[in-house]
């Protein structure tokens, strides 16, 4: 299928279902039906991707970690549309959605709205959100799915041969490195599909941003960074100083780094103690980026590492089971009810394995971050005062998110043990 047509076949979904689908929704709101905002799905994603990080980091990921929170949780409640049944309330509980899929799908919705809302294509900042629903030729697909992907997701379906899964898997990472400014180009392998593969939903994400106050060119020099107490490595570190969010938290320090335009921030959890970062990383709650959303602003002299974090796909399976998601993985087989997505009685299909990877490159200008997360489905058929600013130095493990200042909704989520 030519691009051209791909475009007329997606015009053509909207045109046919658009209206049934916005018209179900006004009859729900007449109702008294609850038809939220983006709050149910910043809420969803928020606490989803702390669990999630926490899961991984106790399946033995205790060095430099990063995920993207919105991927993963994009990519699964594509999945949650197309659920019923038990397996639509355990995919509810893991993602933290409401009980209602149409509320929760139209949360997704608005979410996505509100996202294209905070960057404006003249600013500083680049988002780039991206969805789509590669399907296997031969399977058909339920048309208020195919919607519901079209309206909310904006994704379209694009046909493939999973019979042959390395052209398939190329045409799904080419993909995938186009949305995401070829940051993210081997996300989804050829063994993560086979001839019994009928749907991979895939999110693209990609976020570039200037500093509000950038950092001199060229400027980073070795300073120490304490991997261990009393065990340091030199890293490249910027220094300047600037007006920053700062807080003190009881235990660890939070520091806001604004973005150019004021929308979105880097913000650092530092550990007071050397060594302390995975007691902070077990007391966190998913409110505390609420509490983010307010650090008093004052004037500090930074010390922040330059960080290039490049892990190589994971499979998010073993954690994601960890959390509950088992019925959906077919587990024990013939749980897995994903009717919702299908047409066919005898296609019954389950999630395979999930595939993440994200990227993340901080220096003296800004901050560039990508992330993928394909869903593998198959079926057997306040002013400073006066004098010297307070000295913050990010020089021990510490914990980061980038985050949508407005919405409270966590981007990206990492660790870092060693920069």
């Amino acid at each position: 299928m030519t691009w051209e047509s791909l475009a007329r076949e997606s015009a053509r979904i909207w045109r046919c279902l658009a209206l049934p689908w916005l018209l179900s929704l006004r009859l729900v709101a007449a109702q008294g039906g609850a038809v939220t905002g983006h709050e149910a799905a910043v809420r969803a994603v928020n606490e989803f991707g702390l669990e999630l990080h926490r899961a991984l980091v106790a399946s033995g990921s205790r060095s430099n970690l990063l995920t993207s929170p919105f991927s993963v949780a994009s990519s699964l409640a594509m999945t949650h549309a197309g659920a019923d049944g038990a397996t639509l309330a355990e995919l509810s509980g893991v993602l933290h959605l409401p009980g209602r899929q149409r509320e929760a799908q139209e949360s997704f919705r608005h979410l996505g709205h509100a996202l294209r809302q905070a960057v404006p294509s003249n600013g500083p900042v680049s988002l780039n959100v991206a969805q789509r629903l590669f399907g296997s030729r031969g399977t058909t697909f339920d048309p208020g799915f195919l919607n519901l992907m079209v309206m909310v997701y904006r994704s379209p379906l694009e046909r493939l041969d999973f019979s042959k899964p390395v052209p398939s898997a190329a045409r799904i990472n080419a993909w995938v490195a186009s949305e995401t400014r070829n940051r993210i180009r081997d996300m989804m392998s050829p063994s993560a599909l086979s001839v019994d593969t009928r749907l991979v939903l895939v999110n693209a994400l990609h976020f570039k941003a200037p500093w509000q106050e950038p950092f001199a060119p060229k400027s980073a020099r070795p300073e120490p960074f304490f991997v261990a107490p009393g065990k340091s490595v030199p890293v490249p570190t910027m220094s300047r100083r600037m007006h920053c969010g700062l807080k003190d938290m009881g235990g660890f320090k939070a520091v806001g780094v604004p973005y150019a335009g004021g929308r979105f921030e880097f913000v650092a959890l530092i550990p007071d103690a050397i060594g302390g970062l995975e007691r902070v990383e077990l007391g966190l709650k998913s409110s505390m980026w609420v509490e983010l959303g307010g650090l008093p602003e004052r004037e500090v002299e930074l010390h922040l590492p330059k960080l290039r974090m490049e892990p190589p796909p994971v499979r998010l399976g073993v954690a994601l089971r960890a959390l509950g998601l088992r019925g959906a993985f077919n587990e024990p087989p013939g749980s897995a009810n994903f009717g919702r997505m299908v047409r066919a009685p005898e296609v019954a299909p389950w999630i395979s394995e999930v595939m993440h990877q994200a990227f993340l490159e901080l220096d003296e200008s800004g901050t560039e971050a990508a992330a993928a997360t394909g869903a593998v489905m198959v079926a057997t058929s306040a002013p400073a005062p006066g004098g010297r600013p307070p000295v913050v130095r990010m020089d021990r493990p510490f914990l980061f998110v980038i985050r949508e200042r407005e919405t409270g909704l966590v981007l990206f989520l990492g660790r870092v043990t060693r920069p």
